[in-house]
């Protein structure tokens, strides 16, 4: 499981799968696709997914595989 995130200002942060689930939900919301169940089962096979890949973790690879799951 990936501990840090590489933030696209270039800083490295602790990595908080919530915060994918957020930015999910508030899509889901804006759309009105899916809620919040919706955006944690998403969340999580992207995370799954993820933790396959050894190399650090930026955000990008993060939006990129959020948007391959959906």
């Amino acid at each position: 499981m990936h501990k840090y995130i590489t933030k696209r200002n270039g800083l490295v942060e602790d990595f908080n799968a919530d915060k994918i689930t957020e930015a999910i939900l508030r899509a889901g919301k804006e759309t009105g696709e899916f809620g919040e169940s919706t955006a944690k089962e998403i969340t999580a096979k992207a995370v799954e997914a993820l933790n396959k890949d050894r190399e650090q973790l930026n955000v990008e690879k993060v939006q990129d595989m959020v948007e391959l799951v959906l």
